[in-house]
């Protein structure tokens, strides 16, 4: 596998403020670059835990439907706010 490197947003800190059960895109570069949708499980000051729902290609948004990448697929991932790209707020 690749070195994989998450791409950070500077303007995370204008962003809503992420909840539990909000899903979040990141940005995932490893010589192809990838937009990644985690569904959020928990949130502290210091970081987001969640499970990887989707991978999509990053500049056609189509879903990825083969390839290494595929294994972060319902896997746990933490990371810091600062990778968060957007914030999609669960339904009240």
């Amino acid at each position: 596998m690749r070195e994989q490197s998450w791409e950070e947003n500077p303007k995370w800190k204008n962003l809503q403020r992420i909840d539990q059960g909000d899903i979040v895109h990141l940005k995932l570069r490893d010589g192809f670059l990838y937009l990644v949708k985690v569904i959020v499980k928990s949130v502290t000051d210091a970081e987001v835990v969640g499970i990887v729902e989707a991978i999509f290609d990053y500049d056609s948004k189509m879903p990825l439907t083969g390839g290494h990448i595929l294994e972060l697929v319902n896997k746990e991932l933490s990371f810091e706010k600062k990778y968060v790209q957007k914030i999609i707020k669960k339904a009240q």
